[in-house]
């Protein structure tokens, strides 16, 4: 859609916090966000997807950036996502508070503009108390927050404050959950759940795919209308082309080795991670075939990546920080 980019207005704020997606093959360009979502703070050369050879990662060149601020939870909170929202605004999520930040502010100090709480409601024994979140998803002026007890909504309207507008409960935690269109998927203990969204306000459960197995994580190729799932021991593909609110069960591929709950889907890729790298698989035609192991040792997971700003977060020291062009 002409003047919008990823479902929000295009302004200002987001054309100097714009992704450095549309790369091809050999460009070389200096902070891109890789197919998939992982993104070194450096230089690259960009791959052929499956071609890990090709890959260079670099750290991030002292004289093309740097560190304008960084931001750290209180107590034992833990960082679990971050996302882009409407005008470049960023929205950290730990384990039970969904943070606002406007990283084109940075340099006046790192600090939350709001911090939102997740609280159980209603009048079950756990009703009243903080939620645990695991996974966000932003789509247009929405946000959808996975948590132990189900999917709290927010109304991003205005990007500075968020307004927590709906929620629904579950049988059981939501490990991850995906946007398409107004419809949510949702990683379950069996499954994966589809829940109509189109009044945000309430949303409605419609279907449910049933695995066998608990759902780990969720990744959505739109332009495929595909939805992969992520289960203990294998990936899975669910087809929405004949109907997105009734997925169909595709094909399925063993997964040996540890990998952690987290995956992206881009062009036809699935970027799978594990402890030190990412295996690829394609996911056209009718199967799947694994591509190749990415080092992941000098990359970021979970970055946002523009040609003026950078906004990543360093897990294993549970920061969310924000570069700025030099």
């Amino acid at each position: 859609m002409d003047g919008q980019r990823d479902g929000h207005p295009r302004d200002e704020r987001t054309d100097r916090l714009r992704r450095g997606r549309g790369r091809e093959a050999g460009d070389d360009v200096g902070l891109p966000i890789l197919p998939g979502g992982y993104a070194p703070l450096g230089r690259m050369e960009c791959a052929e997807p499956g071609q890990s050879d090709q890959v260079e990662c670099g750290a991030l060149a002292a004289e093309a950036m740097s560190l304008a601020g960084s931001w750290s939870p209180d107590g034992w909170e833990w960082i679990v996502d971050l996302e882009e929202g409407p005008q470049g605004y960023a929205y950290v999520l730990t384990d039970g508070t969904l943070h606002t930040f406007d990283p084109l502010g940075a340099g006046d100090g790192l600090e939350p503009l709001e911090a939102d709480e997740l609280v159980v409601p209603g009048s079950c024994w756990l009703c009243g108390g903080t939620d645990w979140a695991f996974d966000l998803e932003i789509e247009g002026n929405t946000a959808y927050v996975a948590t132990w007890s189900g999917v709290h909504v927010f109304d991003l309207s205005d990007p500075e404050s968020p307004v927590e507008v709906g929620y629904m409960a579950t049988e059981g935690p939501i490990w991850g959950v995906e946007s398409f269109h107004g419809i949510l998927y949702l990683a379950e203990v069996c499954g994966v759940t589809v829940v109509s969204a189109a009044d945000p306000t309430a949303p409605v459960k419609t279907s449910r795919v049933a695995l066998g197995a608990p759902v780990l994580d969720l990744a959505l190729d739109a332009d495929g209308w595909r939805l992969m799932a992520l289960t203990p021991g294998s990936l899975r593909r669910l087809d929405l082309g004949r109907n997105p609110f009734s997925p169909t069960q595709g094909a399925s591929l063993p997964i040996a080795g540890l990998a952690l709950p987290e995956m992206e889907v881009e062009n036809g890729w699935t970027y799978l991670s594990g402890l030190w790298t990412a295996t690829v698989f394609d996911e056209g035609g009718d199967g799947l075939s694994p591509g190749g192991p990415h080092d992941l040792r000098a990359w970021v997971d979970g970055a946002i990546v523009g040609e003026e700003v950078a906004q990543r977060v360093k897990w294993l020291s549970n920061a969310y920080e924000v570069w700025e062009a030099e």
